[in-house]
Parts: C-alpha cells; structure tokens; sequence
C-alpha cells in the first residue's frame, strides 16, 4: 500500500475524531483548551440519543482503525503481519479501556468502547486485505499482459484455434 494512503488513513480518523469530540464534548479539557485557543466556542447540543452515541463511540472507532494503519506503517507496511496487528491493536484497545478502571488512565471503562473498537480494528483489516488482493490481481494482470504469465498465448489467434 503507498504510504500516502497509509498515512491519510491514520491522520483523516484522528482529525476527524478530533472534531467530533471537540463539537460534542464543551465540558471535557481538551475541548476548553481549543476553545480558549479559538477565542469561540463551537459546540453543539448532546441532547439527541444519536449525537450521544455519535460522541460516545465514534471517535474511539476512528482512533481504533488508524491504530491498525498505525502499526501497518510501524512494520514495514508488511501486509503479511496485518493479523498479528489485528491482535495487538486489540490488546490494546481493551488494556486501555481496562486501565480506566484503574484509574491509571482517565475515562470511564465501557465494555461497549472495546466491542466498537475491535469492530472498528476489523474493518481496517479488511480494507488492507482487500486492497492487498486487489494490487495482486492487478499485478497478476498485468504479468499475463506482457505475456510472462501464459507462454504459449502467442501460438493462439484469440479465437481459440491453434495457429
């Protein structure tokens, strides 16, 4: 996978994220901070079920899925390894979550956040297998193209016979 596709599919999450705890969440530090930084606030109202769910497990979903492109770019962009990132990302959703219990990290401990954050870890597995499958055919295509792939496809005059 080209870097740059990696690296938007870490950075637009984040950002995106970013945003929606900000418009979301005016009582939560990192949302005062900016709004003392902007001189405005620029919130909206978490009084619809929806926007409360949006602001609950949105934002740990997109930091869950640039984790795993995260470690993809941290291995080497071996999409061999992409299971094995599946399981470390996961660990370390669910430690995260666990430590909030704790209290070592602050935030409340849902085991809601863990099932949104594995589910969110998956797609990005996915969206690297798949784009792995597809950059292989192409390469497969394109080998049988030149004509390294089939040997014998220059004896044949398209229409199946033998010339």
């Amino acid at each position: 996978m080209k870097k740059y596709i990696v690296y938007a599919n870490i950075s637009i999450p984040i950002l995106a994220g970013s945003l929606l705890y900000y418009v979301t969440s005016p009582q939560v530090i990192f949302a005062q901070n900016i709004d003392r930084l902007l001189g405005v606030s620029l919130h909206v109202g978490t009084e619809n079920t929806f926007v409360v769910n949006l602001r609950s497990y949105m934002p740990d979903m997109l930091w869950a899925y640039a984790l795993v492109f995260s470690l993809m770019l941290v291995t080497g962009n071996k999409t061999a390894y992409v299971w094995k990132m599946f399981v470390i990302a996961g660990m370390f959703s669910t430690i995260m979550e666990v430590l909030q219990v704790t209290g070592c990290v602050k935030g409340t401990f849902d085991v809601m956040d863990i099932i949104v954050e594995i589910i969110a870890e998956l797609m990005a597995v996915f969206i690297i297998k798949r784009h792995d499958m597809r950059r292989k055919s192409y390469e497969k295509n394109q080998e049988v193209h030149r004509g390294t792939a089939v040997s014998d496809s220059i004896c044949c005059n398209g229409d199946g016979k033998w010339i």
